[in-house]
Order: C-alpha cells, then sequence, then structure tokens
C-alpha cells in the first residue's frame, strides 16, 4: 500500500508541475484587448505619446543600417518656373520637418486631386537640401509644353 501511495504522490507532484508550466507560459495583457502598451513604449528615457514607440537608432536585421528617423508625409512641391517645357528639368522643393542635408529621401509623384495623369512626369533624383527643406529633380519626359499647377503633389519617405 505504500508504494501504491508513492505512485500516487509522484503522479499528482508531476501533474502539478505540468500545470504550473502551462499556465506560466499564458501571457497576461498588460491593457485592454490589442493594447498591451497604452501610453506607448521607449526604449530610451523620453516619455512616448499613446501609440507611440521611441528609439534612439533602428537597426532591422543583423546587418541593418541603424537608422535614427523616419519620416514619411505628402507635400505640394514649390516650383520655380510656371511653364515645364518637355524635355528639360525642374528642382521641385518641400518642406518636412526634421529633414536634414545628407538624408535619404524617396518620393514619387501623386495624382491631383482632379485625376490628372502624370504619366509624362518623372522623379530622376531627391536631395536634402537646408535643414527643413527638400529637392525633388522632376523630368518632363512630355511633347510640347505643360504647366505645373496640376502635378506637383509629391509623397516623400525620408531616412537617415
Amino acid at each position: 500500500m505504500n508504494k501504491f501511495h508513492e505512485w500516487i504522490n509522484t503522479g499528482l507532484i508531476v501533474l502539478v508541475i505540468i500545470l504550473v508550466l502551462v499556465v506560466s507560459k499564458q501571457s497576461v495583457p498588460l491593457g485592454a484587448t490589442g493594447t498591451r502598451f497604452p501610453n506607448g513604449l521607449s526604449t530610451n528615457s523620453t516619455s512616448p505619446s499613446a501609440g507611440e514607440l521611441l528609439t534612439t537608432t533602428l537597426q532591422v536585421g543583423s546587418s541593418g543600417t541603424d537608422q535614427t528617423k523616419q519620416i514619411s508625409g505628402t507635400c505640394t512641391g514649390t516650383v520655380p518656373l510656371a511653364v515645364f517645357n518637355a524635355s528639360s528639368t525642374q528642382e521641385w522643393i518641400c518642406s518636412a520637418t526634421g529633414v536634414a542635408d545628407g538624408d535619404k529621401i524617396f518620393a514619387s509623384l501623386e495624382v491631383d486631386i482632379a485625376g490628372t495623369s502624370v504619366d509624362h512626369f518623372s522623379v530622376i533624383g531627391t536631395r536634402a537640401t537646408t535643414s527643413g527643406v527638400f529637392g525633388v529633380r522632376v523630368l518632363n519626359l512630355g511633347n510640347g509644353t505643360t504647366t505645373e499647377s496640376s502635378y506637383r503633389f509629391i509623397n516623400y519617405f525620408i531616412a537617415d
């Protein structure tokens, strides 16, 4: 009978250990469903806003380049000339808070609200000019001259 009690005790101990291991693997939400960090998450000493993730650098993958900022948006480019001749280029200037000399800028043209086509314009280069300003070099591949007023909406992504 003592052997029988030893087996029962051993079985109960194993069962308790298994239950503890299973229960300890369950995640416990820190906030409401879908909001684990309702006040944001920060890897530095700055307090984030709700839903914001703050960090000093971001590296994706073991061989990725460290980035300290990412900025995206849309701007209406300031155009130097009212008429844009075919086979010529213009640098359209945009303002973006946080952009600085040396940043990497990726830009594309957006169709205006009226749905005007931009198929004869092409972005051929970008550059950060001064703090808060960047240039987008645009080539007119069309025939003849074109007025620029409907074509200067620019989507951008900036990283450093």
